[in-house]
Order: C-alpha cells, then structure tokens, then sequence
C-alpha cells in the first residue's frame, strides 16, 4: 500500500502543480508529489478557476 499526503496543499506544492500539470499530466504531477490523482485534478482546477477570475 502507498502511503500519499492529504491535507493542505503548501505554496511550492501549488506552484509545482500549476506548472506540471499541463506538461506532464496530473498523474505523473500526483505521482511526484505523492498525492492522489483525484486531489491533483481538484485543486489544479480550483487554480484554474481562481487565476481565470482575477484576468476577468
């Protein structure tokens, strides 16, 4: 069984994700991070979200 983090997400974690995910997919980014794949899609979403409100 592989242990992964959960819980808050720190702010190098953040800017990691935001910055992988497009290149390198949320699965490999997950798997990097150790974090679920599920978390990693959630919360690159949430980016997505909260940077396409402050451009608007």
């Amino acid at each position: 069984m592989m242990w992964s983090k959960t819980g808050n997400w720190s702010p190098s974690e953040t800017f990691y994700l935001v910055n992988h995910v497009p290149i390198v997919g949320a699965e490999e980014t997950a798997r990097r991070l150790n974090r679920k794949v599920e978390e990693v899609e959630a919360k690159f979403e949430r980016e997505q979200q909260k940077n396409c409100h402050r451009a608007g």
